[in-house]
């Protein structure tokens, strides 16, 4: 697994998201059918979705992630960017995105405290 990850990465690294989003969905789904769900795959693909046009994906993804109980710094920055990227209503989004976060019952090591910065405020 950590071989198929770090190959994914250097796609990513070289520029070659088209074949990253393979990769990382690949992951994904074999993780899936082993009921894991892994945020840094699923930012990793979401990013990828963004860097290959499928920006809506790609947001949808990390949603995805916020709602199942995923808050990490690396994704609540890359929704906000998304979110600032494809509307106008950023700000909106971003505060219910901290109102969803806020309302989330705490998680045993998930650094459930946000800030302001988190959400890009």
């Amino acid at each position: 697994m950590a071989e198929r990850v770090i190959d994914a990465l250097a796609n990513m690294a070289d520029g070659e998201y088209e074949v990253a989003v393979g990769k990382w969905r690949a992951l994904r789904d074999e993780m899936r059918e082993n009921e894991v769900e892994d945020e840094m795959v699923g930012v990793n693909l979401a990013v990828c979705s963004l860097y290959t046009g499928r920006m809506h994906e790609g947001r949808e993804l990390l949603e995805e992630l916020v709602d199942a109980g995923q808050t990490s710094h690396t994704l609540l920055f890359n929704l906000t960017t998304m979110y600032e990227l494809c509307s106008d209503r950023a700000k909106t989004l971003k505060m219910r995105l901290a109102e969803r976060v806020a309302d989330a019952e705490p998680r045993p090591g998930g650094g459930w405290e946000k800030t302001n910065a988190d959400f890009k405020l």
